[in-house]
């Protein structure tokens, strides 16, 4: 009887071993689960963030970026050149007189992730039909543009961005 007693409280004390280890195992899941979805609420929201994070649309790229303007004639023009940053701020103008071909370079700087555009508008000085032509070599000959006219004192323009 005595030995029956001893195997029945070894056999019960194992079961409660046993159900001990389970019990500890689910709390350690639970309590990594929790720690694991406490970091991804705090990587998540952004009320959790550093106030001096910066986010994509504050960046920010000041580049100076030089296109060159081609102009083909045999008189005399004037030119006239405004560069926009983004669709409504004028970070530069200038304008230009010659006479016969010239290459001018014309520097923009400004954030390029807001765009960059330069615009220019060519008028022949004369009342000949000869060919007006110009051109505008964006940064990085990454493309071209050309307008050209034959009419007397005619009128060109050109307009190219900087694509970012």
């Amino acid at each position: 009887m005595v030995k029956n007693c001893i195997t029945g409280f070894l056999q019960e004390k194992r079961k409660k071993g046993a159900i001990s280890k389970i019990v500890m195992g689910i709390t350690v899941l639970i309590i990594v689960s929790a720690g694991l979805l406490g970091v991804a609420i705090i990587v998540m929201h952004p009320d959790v963030l550093p106030k001096d994070m910066v986010t994509t649309s504050e960046l920010t790229l000041i580049a100076s970026e030089p296109f060159e303007l081609q102009v083909f004639y045999d008189g005399g023009w004037n030119a006239f050149c405004i560069g926009w940053q983004g669709s409504n701020t004028v970070i530069a103008n200038s304008t230009f007189t010659g006479y016969g071909s010239a290459n001018r370079t014309i520097t923009l700087t400004g954030n390029v992730y807001a765009g960059m555009r330069l615009d220019v508008t060519i008028q022949k000085e004369d009342n000949s039909s000869a060919t007006l032509q110009a051109d505008i070599i964006a940064p990085h000959n990454t493309r071209t543009v050309e307008n050209s006219t034959n009419l007397p004192y005619g009128q060109i323009f050109l307009g190219i961005g900087v694509l970012s």
